[in-house]
């Protein structure tokens, strides 16, 4: 199966962010905005978007890449390790 690798930087707030993922047709791999490793399926996740911060899980999101490929996953312990957001 073919996977695809992509990195963009996007606006999160007022601070950029480097993001990558990988992803193949039927499995999105999205990688932590801070660490860069592959975010796990049932692990605590945040998501970051424009909308503000939101604690989940890949599992319960039903389409972890799209619409807003904006958006920024990191794990839950490393959005912690973040410095402060203000």
């Amino acid at each position: 199966m073919k996977t695809w690798t992509g990195r963009e930087a996007v606006s999160v707030g007022d601070r950029e962010v480097d993001v990558s993922w990988e992803a193949s047709p039927a499995e999105p791999r999205p990688r932590c905005g801070l660490c860069g490793e592959i975010v796990g399926v049932y692990e605590p996740a945040v998501l970051q978007t424009q909308q503000g911060a939101r604690e989940t899980s890949l599992a319960r999101e039903p389409s972890p890449l799209s619409p807003d490929r904006s958006a920024v996953w990191y794990h839950g312990g490393c959005y912690r390790d973040l410095p402060a957001r203000d």
